[in-house]
């Protein structure tokens, strides 16, 4: 009888350090997937729900998280739009986990893409700067910077993209 306690005492003292093992395992792959996910994927999992987000200089951006690529997101503020580059992004309230990665397609869509297709619409936004915020129609689009005639005035502002904090719906 002696050995037979002897035994399952060793067999559960082996399962005891296999289990911690594997959580130590579960652990480090966990440590290890985090350190994978980017602030967008986080923001992404937002989608359709509402988020604050605060962009250089200040700026609290609220509203309903409608559209998300890697380098912006679009929230609506009721019927107004508002684009925020991931670059002017300096916190974020309330995140939860990572969303599903992006297809392809989505992940191409670069702050660029989203600033040419607002130039089309041809309709008056208010763009803002750390030190400004410039009213009026996006007329070109380039690699890293936007031309924007302002209203009143019709003088052109050129805005690197690196500077925009916000691009809002007028």
């Amino acid at each position: 009888m002696r050995w037979e306690e002897l035994f399952a005492d060793l067999e559960r003292q082996v399962e005891a350090e296999l289990a911690d093992e594997l959580d130590a395992e579960v652990a480090d792959l966990a440590v290890a997937e985090d350190s994978q996910v980017e602030l967008a994927d986080r923001v992404r999992a937002r989608l359709g729900t509402s988020v604050v987000l605060g962009a250089r200089g200040g700026e609290r951006v609220a509203g309903e998280l409608l559209d998300a690529g890697s380098t912006w997101f679009l929230l609506g503020q009721g019927r107004r739009r508002v684009v925020v580059p991931l670059h002017a992004v300096e916190w974020v309230e309330a995140l939860a986990h990572a969303a599903p990665e992006q297809g392809r397609a989505a992940r191409r869509l670069d702050l660029g893409h989203v600033l040419r297709a607002l130039a089309e619409l041809e309709g008056d936004v208010a763009v803002t700067t750390l030190g400004r915020v410039v009213v009026g129609e996006l007329t070109k689009v380039g690699r890293d910077h936007v031309d924007v005639v302002e209203r009143p005035g019709r003088s052109r502002v050129t805005i690197p993209f690196h500077a925009i904090t916000s691009v809002a719906e007028r």
